[in-house]
C-alpha cells in the first residue's frame, strides 16, 4: 500500500520518538524510505547519542540497495551536513539513486542550517521541506514537538523546562493536611514515569525532598536502565544532611544529583551549583542557562506550590503536563496558590497542544504561550 506525505511523515515522527530520552543534546529523529510507488521500503530513528542516525539505520535496513533506485525519504528534520560523532547524512545519501528527500525542519545548528539541504540539491535528488509540499497544521505541530528541547537548546542557550502537576478537579495537589497520595490513578502515575525518562533531569524543591523522601527513579520499561539527573532547588543547601539517608542517595548514582544554593557548601559528596537569587526565589532564567551550562539539556519539574508558583511567576517553563482527577477535594493545597496577580490582563496565556485520556484522568499538554 502507498503512502501519501502525511502518512509518510507521520510514521517517521513515531520512529523519531523512540529516541526520547536517550539522544541528548542531539535532536531525536526519525526516518522513513518509500520504494518509487511509494511503499515502505525501511524506517529507522536515532537511536541514542553518538549512534547512527536516523537516515543511516533506515538506509542499514534495506539489504538489497538497488530497491533505492527512485526512493524517497521522508526524515523528521534537515540531513547534516558536518561530520562529528558520526558522518554526515547528507553526503551519505547522495550516495545513492534517490529521487526525493523530504525532511520535516530545516535543522537551526549553524552546522547544518539549510547546508544539508544544499548538499543534496547538488547532487540532482529533489529536496524538499515538508512544509512546502503540505499545510498539515497538525503534522507540523508534531514535528516541533518532536525535536523541541533540541530547538530550544540551539536557539536559546538554555535547558528546557517541563512542568508536571497532578491535581483534583478543583486544582488542588493535596489536602489540608497535607496527604497527596494519590489523586491521579495508576495509568497516569505510570505515564509519569515516562515522561520523565524523555528528559535529562528531575528537578524538586527542598520541601519536596524532605517531607516526601521521593525515589525519583524512572519505573518505566523504556527506561528501565536510564540514570536520570536530580536538581534539589535549595538556596541554604541544607538537604546536605539529608541526603545521605535519602531515597535519592540509595539510588542515584551522587554524580547525578545537583544542589542548587545561593551560597558556596563545602565538604559535600553532592554536585553544589551557584544560582543568583530573585527576592525569595532563584533567578530561573539564570537557572536555564546554568542547568545548560552543566550539560543539563532539559528538566521535568515535579515541586509543591512553592516551586510551581515561581516557574509561572517567572514564565521560565516551555511546557505544562496536567493531569487531572474527577475529583473534589475541597479545601486543600493548590498547585499555584503563591502566584499573586492583580488584574487578568496578567494571566498567564497557555497554548493547548494535546490531551490524552487515563481511564477516569485526563492529561492536558501546554505550551507557553508568550
Amino acid at each position: 500500500m502507498s503512502l501519501s506525505h502525511e502518512q509518510a511523515m507521520l510514521l517517521a515522527i513515531e520512529e523519531g520518538q523512540k529516541g526520547w530520552g536517550f539522544v541528548s543534546p542531539n535532536p531525536a529523529v526519525g526516518c522513513v524510505i518509500l520504494d518509487s510507488s511509494n511503499n515502505l521500503l525501511s524506517k529507522g530513528y536515532h537511536k541514542k547519542f553518538g549512534g547512527p542516525h536516523a537516515e543511516i539505520n533506515a538506509l542499514n535496513a534495506i539489504k538489497n540497495k538497488s530497491l533505492l533506485k527512485e526512493a524517497t525519504v521522508y526524515v523528521t528534520l534537515e540531513p547534516c551536513a558536518h561530520e562529528g560523532k558520526t558522518p554526515s547524512c547528507a553526503l551519505e545519501l547522495v550516495n545513492y539513486p534517490i529521487k526525493k528527500i523530504i525532511y520535516g525542519i530545516t535543522d537551526p545548528n549553524p552546522l547544518v542550517a539549510g547546508k544539508g539541504h544544499e548538499i543534496l540539491s547538488k547532487s540532482n535528488i529533489q529536496t524538499h521541506c515538508f512544509s512546502d509540499l503540505s499545510n498539515s497544521d497538525s503534522v507540523n505541530v508534531l514535528l516541533e514537538e518532536l525535536c523541541e528541547t533540541f530547538l530550544y537548546n540551539i536557539n536559546q542557550k538554555k535547558a528546557f523546562i517541563a512542568l508536571k502537576v497532578a491535581t483534583s478537579l478543583d486544582g488542588k495537589i493535596a489536602l489540608e493536611n497535607g496527604e497527596s497520595q494519590w489523586i491521579t490513578n495508576e495509568h497516569s502515575r505510570y505515564y509519569v514515569h515516562f515522561l520523565r525518562g524523555k528528559y535529562d533531569a528531575i528537578i524538586v524543591g527542598r520541601g519536596t525532598l524532605e517531607k516526601d523522601n521521593p525515589k525519583l527513579n524512572i519505573r518505566h520499561e523504556k527506561y528501565a536502565n536510564k540514570d536520570i539527573k536530580i536538581v534539589i532547588l535549595d538556596p541554604q543547601g541544607r538537604s546536605v544532611n539529608f541526603l545521605p539517608q535519602s531515597n535519592i542517595n540509595k539510588l542515584h548514582n551522587k554524580n547525578n544529583i545537583f544542589i542548587i544554593c545561593d551560597k558556596k557548601i563545602s565538604s559535600t559528596d553532592f554536585n553544589t551549583i551557584y544560582c543568583p537569587m530573585e527576592g525569595s526565589s532563584f533567578n530561573l532564567a539564570a537557572l536555564q542557562k546554568i542547568l545548560y551550562e552543566n550539560h543539563i539539556y532539559s528538566a521535568f519539574v515535579e515541586g509543591g506550590n512553592f516551586v510551581y508558583s515561581e516557574f509561572l511567576k517567572q514564565k521560565t517553563f516551555n511546557t505544562l503536563y496536567h493531569f487531572t482527577a474527577p475529583k473534589i477535594l475541597g479545601a486543600g493545597l493548590g498547585w499555584s496558590d503563591l502566584l499573586k496577580l492583580k488584574s487578568l490582563d496578567q494571566s498567564i496565556l497557555l497554548k493547548k497542544q494535546s490531551q490524552m485520556e487515563f481511564k477516569e484522568d485526563s492529561l492536558s499538554t501546554y505550551v507557553l504561550n508568550l
